[in-house]
């Protein structure tokens, strides 16, 4: 999967000009996937780079791969807790 594969597949794009996206940043904001309104994360496709202007967080695709997973269990996380 390219690094642009999984921008499109794993966040809310806003924009995008030249090599650079714009998007909801997840990582803040729990609403960052499906409609919250903060979009300070950009990637730039040619780097392999993102960095949220607001949080922070940032860095390249491994480090993506990551933070996305640390989600992933989060979610999960509080998915097992509303069962019991």
């Amino acid at each position: 999967m390219t690094f642009e594969e999984i921008i499109q597949k794993n966040f809310v794009v806003i924009s995008r000009k030249g090599v650079n996206i714009r998007a909801k940043c997840p990582f803040h904001s729990p609403e960052g996937f499906i409609g919250g309104s903060v979009s300070a994360l950009v990637f730039n496709t040619e780097r392999e780079i993102w960095h949220c202007f607001d949080c922070g967080k940032g860095g390249n695709l491994e480090e993506l791969v990551k933070a996305l997973e640390e989600i992933d269990i989060s979610l999960e996380l509080e998915r097992i807790k509303k069962l019991n």
